[in-house]
């Protein structure tokens, strides 16, 4: 069985520069590919303007995936060395596709949250209604539903649970299709426009 290497959070640029490090000495470019679900993150842009790939001999490329399910299918494919999202994936790969995984750094303060429709003025006013995930068995997915949880409604019972993408893709599901009536998003996804 092959390792697949899921990398989950910021200090992934600080573990390229280490890995480049003893090649750049060979003055050769070692790519590495890295799948994500929101773009090209923060750390990758700034480490690249920095010039910090290219100074340890690396050449990074992001490849953005519509939704989780596809990013761990891709990696397990061998389709990206890396992937940058959350560590329910890993679990997922584990448990669900049997997947040997290698977890390279954890530890980033999640600052998701769950937003709505204007016209939703409390989590009851959810009673009925659709929300939007990226896999009903995935973080964000999870963390919504233990907030309902709290608050006495459950999934299939109370609200129907509708996978439909990424983060970017459900903010634009919701600003097009009102009946969509809520998600977990995490920033910057509320800015987007």
């Amino acid at each position: 069985m092959r390792t697949i290497r899921i990398v989950c959070l910021p200090i992934l640029v600080v573990g390229f520069l280490f890995v480049g490090g003893a090649r750049a000495q060979a003055r050769s470019v070692q790519k590495i590919k890295v799948l994500t679900l929101l773009g090209r993150p923060l750390q990758f842009a700034a480490a690249d303007k920095q010039g910090l790939f290219a100074k340890y001999g690396l050449e990074v490329e992001t490849e953005n995936l519509p939704n989780s399910d596809v990013l761990r299918a891709n990696l397990a494919a061998g389709k990206g060395d890396f992937a940058y999202l959350a560590v329910d994936n890993a679990v997922a790969m584990v448990e669900l596709a049997h997947q040997d995984v290698i977890i390279v750094m954890g530890g980033e303060g999640s600052q998701n949250e769950l937003m709505t429709q204007p016209e939703i003025k409390a989590i009851k006013d959810l009673q009925g209604k659709t929300l939007i995930v990226d896999a009903p068995n995935t973080a964000y997915a999870l963390q919504m539903k233990k907030i309902l949880l709290l608050n006495g409604m459950q999934a299939g019972k109370d609200y129907e649970i509708k996978p439909f993408g990424a983060t970017p893709a459900r903010v634009v599901a919701m600003r097009e299709h009102k009946e969509f009536a809520g998600s977990m998003l995490g920033p910057p996804s509320r800015g987007v426009k």
